[in-house]
């Protein structure tokens, strides 16, 4: 299968490309988006999300598009320019050369916001905490507006709090290896607010999985992509304590009053449409993290 696959340095992207190659599909990917340590069965063009250059060229001939774009950078305009304009220059691509295709978008439980209804549906959508979450509910509409008016089929896959090995220098680890780290080191693990904090923590693995299954998949619109176990900062820090036999003191900082309050996948539809469930638990992906400190 021929894919072109956007957004292959990120953590996740990383992860996406090497699943799909090791599946044997016929990868593209732009020139200045080759992640280090890959060049063997790839097929790389010329051309940027960030100006638009080189897009149809690109798209020609695919079969199925990943988009896994979407960032959370400290710097906002980078962070609106990529996930922002570089959706655009690609929708009006697609456009160009009449994409008959499948566009399968990265998306990310951010996109709920505030919404307070546990676990989170698909369907029930609330306002943005933050500029990343405002980004992530406009490139779902932008995707979806513009694929219901020239009839394509698309998919949203609506990551919850991703996790795994193989992080890169530079990189915002996820909380479960921050912990983990420091509790290895025997240093306290810091948590924020009270620890009660709701999260759905998700392997990278499973994420992979489910790109892998999404697809084949003939539905067109959102689909969360979590585990539909709701677990406490708490929970996770003794869950940390247990794996590594450190029982390391555990302090509470303030909150950050953008974060979401918690974040509970409701899984139903993934089942349903993609035949997905996690195959990681948190204490296998854990002790799986562990190993490869």
């Amino acid at each position: 299968m021929k894919i072109l696959l956007t957004g292959a340095t990120t953590y996740v992207g990383r992860h996406v490309l090497k699943t799909l190659l090791e599946a044997g599909h016929d990868i593209r990917l732009f020139a200045g988006d080759v992640p280090e340590g890959f060049g063997d069965g790839l097929t790389v063009v010329g051309g940027d999300l960030l100006t638009g250059e080189g897009m149809e060229a690109a798209i020609d001939g695919v079969e199925k598009v990943v988009y896994l774009s979407t960032q959370r950078e400290p710097d906002r305009k980078k962070t609106r320019d990529v996930n922002t304009q570089g959706l655009m220059y690609l929708l009006k691509a697609l456009g160009k050369v009449r994409f008959q295709g499948h566009f399968i978008l990265g998306s990310s439980a951010a996109v709920y916001g505030d919404m307070v209804v546990m676990p989170q549906r698909e369907d029930h959508i609330g306002h943005p905490l933050d500029f990343y979450s405002a980004d992530v509910q406009k490139v779902e509409q932008y995707v979806d507006m513009y694929f219901r008016l020239h009839s394509i089929r698309y998919l949203t896959l609506r990551f919850f709090d991703v996790y795994g090995t193989s992080y890169h220098k530079g990189e915002s680890p996820s909380i479960v290896l921050r912990l983990l780290q420091q509790a290895v080191k025997g240093q306290p693990m810091t948590l924020f607010g009270d620890g009660e904090f709701l999260r759905d923590f998700v392997h990278v693995d499973d994420i992979c999985l489910a790109v892998d299954r999404a697809l084949k998949c003939t539905k067109i619109g959102a689909v969360n992509v979590g585990t539909g176990t709701a677990i406490s900062l708490n929970m996770l820090a003794k869950t940390v304590q247990d794996v590594t036999g450190k029982a390391v003191e555990i302090t509470y900082l303030p909150e950050n009053r953008q974060r979401m309050p918690h974040a509970i996948a409701d899984t139903a539809r993934a089942k349903e449409w993609l035949g997905f469930e996690p195959q990681v638990s948190l204490e296998k992906g854990i002790a799986k993290l562990k190993e490869a400190l």
